[in-house]
């Protein structure tokens, strides 16, 4: 069997995230029905601020199994290095043999938005056409691109550190796919828009609860390890939440562990996402919606399986 390496810039020729929409509609639905392995990931963390995930999943439908490691270095920012980087092997899910390498970033980036447009698309109020986005690198760049494929956005306002950073993404958004696109902070808008997407490294939170649309819907990627925050507590607490899958994340989440206190407190108060696939609700629940993820290898190989299938083939 020939090993198929794909490169970071084939992925960015043919594959955008409203691609691999419907893959992850498939992944979400496939673990809460049990139809794939997704083991709990393992994570290590070194000297310096080192840190290494391992991410496993094996589908018996796709016939097909993934291993996916990832460095976590947020210094790297500093030398125009991403935070995030590895290695994605998907293998047969008989034999065990390669099939193919896909670099990690590339796929946690298109699978993570594609997830977000996902929930957003089952959650958000159908007209929503304002946008208010935390963080300003190629996750907020790509959930953008997400919240454009499932909803009609015209305005959005960007919000990071780096104000260099954001204005750069507020100038690509605006010609690359007509939005009007503002820089942060402005309170005002925040209060109007009716999706929020966090993609941030944040400790502490990013806002207060009231200063967010009592219909918004939010998407939360950041805070996937226990030390980390982004949405506050009190928005928590009164919101109704779904998650990509429930005991990573009430493992790994560190914005709903800050808020509920515990692992077991926060499997109480969240829905796994897929469940909504397999059963809509008749209607959109009342208040403040929040979609939190922390990701996983299982959506990971849908993706690539998807990936692999709309790549031209190799000559």
């Amino acid at each position: 069997m020939t090993l198929r390496e794909v490169s970071p810039e084939e992925i960015e020729r043919h594959i955008d995230v409203a691609t691999l929409i419907p893959a992850m509609r498939e992944a979400l639905q496939a673990e809460v029905q049990g139809d794939i392995e997704v083991p709990l990931r393992a994570f290590w963390g070194l000297k310096d601020n080192f840190g290494i995930l391992a991410m496993p999943a094996r589908s018996q439908s796709l016939k097909r199994a993934i291993f996916k490691f990832l460095t976590l270095v947020d210094s790297n920012r500093a030398f125009g290095l991403p935070g995030v980087m590895g290695e994605l092997t998907l293998l047969d899910g008989e034999t065990g043999a390669a099939v193919a390498r896909l670099p990690a970033e590339n796929v946690t980036l298109l699978r993570t938005a594609a997830c977000s447009a996902v929930a957003t698309d089952l959650l958000a109020h159908s007209g929503a056409d304002t946008l208010a986005l935390f963080g300003s690198g190629p996750q907020a760049a790509h959930h953008a691109e997400a919240m454009l494929a499932v909803r009609p956005i015209r305005r959005v306002m960007i919000q990071g550190r780096n104000r260099g950073r954001a204005a750069k993404l507020a100038a690509d958004l605006t010609e690359r796919l007509g939005v009007s696109a503002i820089i942060g902070p402005d309170r005002g808008f925040l209060r109007e828009a009716m999706i929020v997407c966090t993609a941030t490294n944040a400790t502490e939170v990013l806002f207060e609860s009231g200063d967010i649309h009592p219909q918004a819907h939010i998407n939360g990627v950041g805070a996937y390890r226990p030390e980390m925050k982004e949405l506050p507590a009190q928005l928590l607490r009164e919101a109704t939440i779904f998650v990509d899958s429930v005991v990573p994340v009430a493992r790994e989440a560190g914005d709903l562990l800050a808020a509920f206190g515990n692992l077991d407190e926060v499997m109480k108060r969240v829905r796994a996402i897929g469940e909504l696939l397999a059963k809509p609700l008749p209607e959109r629940p009342k208040g403040r919606t929040v979609y939190k993820s922390v990701g996983n290898a299982g959506q990971d190989l849908y993706a690539s399986a998807a990936i692999l299938e709309k790549l031209p083939a190799l000559k």
